[in-house]
C-alpha cells in the first residue's frame, strides 16, 4: 500500500518537474526573441553604425529544450496540458521535483514572427472565462401548517368577522323567538313582546356606537348595528302582520326611517358592508310586509332607491349601488313577466308605465352621483342600463302606443345624458358606449311595438342611415356609433328579405297600394342604408384594400337586389300582375347590364395592378343578367318583352365588347393615372 502511494507521488512530482523545464525553455526562447527585435530597432534608428558591408552580429542561438525522458510501459507519451496539473493522461517524468504551488499558462499555438513584430513586444496575457455559475431554481415554499394559518386569519380580522356574522344570525332567531313563538306560548302580552324588540334594537345600535369608539372595534360594531336595524325590521314586521297595529303605509315609512340611520352610520363609519347589511334586508323584508309584489311594494322600493343616493356621494360602494338599483327593478322585471305570460291584470297599467320610468331616471340619476368617486366606472353604467328593463318590458302591461311613447322618451332622456356626459370627466367613453347600445335597444323596441306591416322596417333603416352618417363626424364615440348603424342596416336588411324575399320576385303578386310603396321605400333605403354604411367602414379603415373591396361586393349585390324588386314591384303597381310583371323584369336585366357596362368602363381606367376586382365584378354580373336572361327571363316573359330583352341585351354586350377593347388598346398608349385614396365609395381621382 505505501509502495504504491509512493509511486503515486513520485509520479506527480516527475510530472511537474518536466512542466518547469519546459517553461524555463519557452522563457529563455522569449529572451532572445526581444535581444533580436531590440538589435533590429537599434540598426533602424541608427543606420551609420553598421558600415556598409557589414554584417550584424547573429544573436545567440537559444537554448533547446530538455528530452524528456521514456516513460515506463503503460503511460501515456506526449506533453502535458499546460494550466491543468491533474491531467491522467500526462506522461510519466521520474526524479522531478514536486512543485505544487505552480500554475503555468498555456503556450501560444504559433509563435509569432520575429521579423514583423514592433520593438518593445510583450505578449499579452492569458485569458481564462469561468464558466457561468449554476444556480438551482428556489425551491418551492410549503404550505404552512394549519396553525399559522389559523392565526394569520386572525391578525387579518377573518375570525372575527365569522364570529360576528354568527353572532348577528343567532341574534336575530332570539328575535325572531321573542316575537313569534313567545305568542303561541302565551309568555307575554303582545305589547310588552313588541316594545321589548324595539328595547333590544335600540340597545343593540347603542352598543355599536360605544363599541366603535374602542382601537379595533369597527368589525364589532358594523356586526352589532346590522343586527340592531335587522331587530328593528322584525319588529315592524311582528306589528304590521302578525298584531295588524300598523298600515302597510306607516310600516314601509318605519322601515325606511330604521334603514335611514342605518345608512348614517354606514357613511360615518365608512363601511360598505353595514350598508348592504342594512339596505338588503329590507328589500327581503318589504314583500312580506306587502304580502306580494305589487305597486305599493314598486312604490315603495323606488322611493328607498332615490332617498339613500346620498350615502353614495364620495363613496366607491359599487356592491351598495347594484343592491339599491336592483331593490326597484326586481319587482317591476317581475310583473311584466308574469304579464307577458297571461298572469296579471287584464286592464292597462298606467302606475306600472310611471314607475319604469321613475327607475329609469332614478338609476342614471343615482350613477351620475357615484361615478365620480368609482374606481368600477363600467360596472355602474351596466347596472344603470339594466334599470331600462321595466321599461323595455312596458308592452305587456301598456297598449301599444303608451308602450312606445314610454320607450321612445326614455331613449331620448338617455341619449341626451350620452351626448351632456362628454362635458364630464366622470362619465368616461366606456360608460357613454353602454348607454349608447341601451339607447339604441330601446330604440329598436319602440319602433317594433309602434309600428307594422314593414314601417318599422323603413324606420330601422333610416335610423342606420343617420347614424352611420353621423359617425364619421365622431371621434370618441366612432366606435360605439359604427357597430350601432351596422346592426341596425343588418336588422334593417334582413326585415326587408323576409317582408319580400327573393323567391317572391319569380310569381307576380297582387299587393295593396300602400303595401306596395312601403316596399319601394324600403329598396330605396336599403340601398342607401348600406352605401352610407360602406362608406363608414371604408373611412374607418383607409388602407385596408381588402375590406374596401369586400365591401363593393355587398354594395352591389344588395343594389342589384334591391333595384330588381323595385323595377318589379313598381311595375305590379303601374300596370299589373301580367305586362307591369313582365316589363319589370325586362327593366331589371337591362339595368344589370348597364351597371355591368359602368363596371367595366371604371375597371379599363384604372391601373392594371387595381382594376382586377372591378373587373371580375363586372363580368360575374354580366354572368348573372346573360343567366337570368337563357332561365328566367326566356321561360316567363312573353312576346315582345322576351324579343327586346334578348335585343338590348346582346346590343349591350356587343358595344361592351368593342368600346372595352378598343379602351384597353388606348390606355396601352397614355400614362396610367394614379388612383386617388378611396375617401368615398365610388370616388377614385376626382370621378364618381
Amino acid at each position: 500500500m505505501t509502495t504504491k502511494a509512493d509511486d503515486l507521488l513520485t509520479r506527480i512530482s516527475a510530472e511537474f518537474a518536466d512542466i518547469s523545464r519546459q517553461m524555463h525553455s519557452l522563457s529563455d526562447d522569449f529572451a532572445a526573441l526581444r535581444a533580436v527585435l531590440s538589435q533590429q530597432s537599434g540598426m533602424a534608428e541608427h543606420p551609420a553604425a553598421h558600415p556598409e558591408g557589414a554584417q550584424p552580429a547573429a544573436p545567440p542561438a537559444p537554448t533547446p529544450p530538455p528530452v524528456s525522458p521514456v516513460p515506463p510501459p503503460g503511460m501515456p507519451a506526449g506533453p502535458v496540458m499546460p494550466g491543468d496539473p491533474w491531467n491522467p493522461g500526462a506522461p510519466w517524468n521520474p526524479g522531478a521535483p514536486w512543485n505544487p504551488g505552480v500554475r503555468v499558462p498555456p503556450p501560444p499555438a504559433t509563435p509569432p514572427n520575429p521579423t514583423r513584430l514592433p520593438g518593445g513586444y510583450v505578449p499579452p496575457p492569458p485569458s481564462h472565462v469561468a464558466p457561468p455559475a449554476w444556480h438551482p431554481a428556489p425551491p418551492r415554499p410549503a404550505r404552512p401548517p394549519l396553525t399559522d394559518r389559523i392565526a394569520a386569519a386572525s391578525r387579518r380580522g377573518t375570525i372575527a368577522t365569522l364570529l360576528a356574522t354568527a353572532g348577528v344570525g343567532v341574534t336575530l332567531i332570539g328575535v325572531v323567538l321573542l316575537l313569534v313563538l313567545a305568542a303561541q306560548a302565551g309568555i307575554l302580552r303582545p305589547e310588552f313582546r313588541v316594545a321589548g324588540g324595539a328595547v333590544f334594537a335600540a340597545g343593540l345600535v347603542g352598543a355599536s356606537l360605544w363599541w366603535q369608539r374602542r382601537p379595533s372595534g369597527r368589525t364589532g360594531a358594523v356586526a352589532l348595528a346590522a343586527t340592531g336595524v335587522a331587530a328593528g325590521y322584525l319588529d315592524v314586521l311582528a306589528a304590521t302582520r302578525i298584531y295588524e297595529w300598523l298600515p302597510v303605509p306607516a310600516a314601509l315609512g318605519v322601515a325606511a326611517v330604521i334603514a335611514g340611520g342605518g345608512l348614517i352610520l354606514s357613511r360615518l363609519w365608512s363601511s360598505q358592508a353595514l350598508g348592504l347589511l342594512v339596505v338588503t334586508p329590507i328589500v327581503v323584508l318589504a314583500p312580506a310586509l306587502t304580502e306580494g309584489v305589487d305597486i305599493v311594494l314598486v312604490s315603495f322600493m323606488i322611493v328607498l332607491a332615490a332617498a339613500t343616493g346620498w350615502v353614495q356621494l364620495g363613496r366607491d360602494w359599487p356592491w351598495l349601488f347594484l343592491v339599491r338599483m336592483a331593490a326597484p327593478t326586481v319587482p317591476l322585471v317581475f310583473l311584466a313577466a308574469l304579464a307577458s305570460v297571461g298572469v296579471g291584470p287584464d286592464e292597462s297599467m298606467w302606475s306600472y308605465g310611471v314607475a319604469a320610468g321613475l327607475t329609469l331616471l332614478v338609476g342614471v340619476g343615482s350613477a351620475l352621483v357615484a361615478l365620480p368617486s368609482s374606481s368600477q366606472p363600467t360596472l355602474l353604467a351596466t347596472v344603470t342600463a339594466l334599470t331600462s328593463l321595466p321599461v323595455l318590458m312596458s308592452g305587456a302591461l301598456l297598449d301599444d302606443l303608451s308602450a312606445a311613447s314610454l320607450i321612445a322618451t326614455s331613449a331620448a332622456a338617455l341619449l341626451l345624458v350620452v351626448v351632456g356626459g362628454a362635458r364630464s370627466d366622470a362619465v368616461t367613453t366606456g360608460v357613454r358606449e353602454i348607454w349608447a347600445a341601451t339607447v339604441a335597444l330601446m330604440t329598436l323596441v319602440a319602433t317594433a311595438t309602434a309600428f307594422n306591416g314593414g314601417i318599422e322596417v323603413v324606420v330601422i333603416l333610416g335610423f342606420g342611415s343617420i347614424v352611420a352618417v353621423s359617425a364619421r363626424r365622431s371621434t370618441s364615440m366612432a366606435r360605439a356609433m359604427r357597430v350601432i348603424a351596422t346592426a341596425f342596416v343588418v336588422i334593417g336588411g334582413l326585415g326587408t328579405f323576409s317582408l319580400v324575399p327573393p323567391a317572391d320576385l319569380a310569381y307576380a303578386t297582387t299587393l295593396a297600394p300602400g303595401a306596395a310603396a312601403t316596399i319601394l321605400v324600403q329598396c330605396v333605403l336599403l340601398v342607401g342604408a348600406v352605401w352610407a354604411l360602406a362608406d363608414m367602414w371604408i373611412r374607418a379603415g383607409r388602407r385596408d384594400r381588402s375590406s374596401e373591396q369586400l365591401w363593393w361586393v355587398v354594395l352591389g349585390v344588395v343594389s342589384l337586389y334591391a333595384f330588381t324588386q323595385f323595377a318589379v314591384t313598381a311595375g305590379v303597381l303601374a300596370a299589373g300582375t301580367q305586362e307591369g310583371f313582365f316589363a319589370g323584369h325586362l327593366v331589371a336585366t337591362v339595368a344589370w347590364m348597364i351597371a355591368a357596362a359602368a363596371a367595366l368602363a371604371r375597371a379599363s381606367r384604372l391601373p392594371s395592378t387595381v382594376r382586377t376586382p372591378l373587373l371580375a365584378g363586372g363580368l360575374a354580373v354580366v354572368g348573372a343578367a346573360i343567366a337570368k336572361l337563357f332561365l328566367f327571363d326566356l321561360a316567363t316573359l312573353d312576346g315582345v318583352f322576351r324579343v327586346l330583352a334578348f335585343i338590348v341585351t346582346g346590343l349591350l354586350l356587343l358595344a361592351m365588347g368593342a368600346w372595352f377593347a378598343r379602351s384597353l388598346t388606348e390606355g396601352d398608349d397614355r400614362p396610367i393615372e394614379n388612383p386617388a385614396p378611396a375617401d368615398h365609395p365610388g370616388r377614385q381621382n376626382g370621378s364618381v
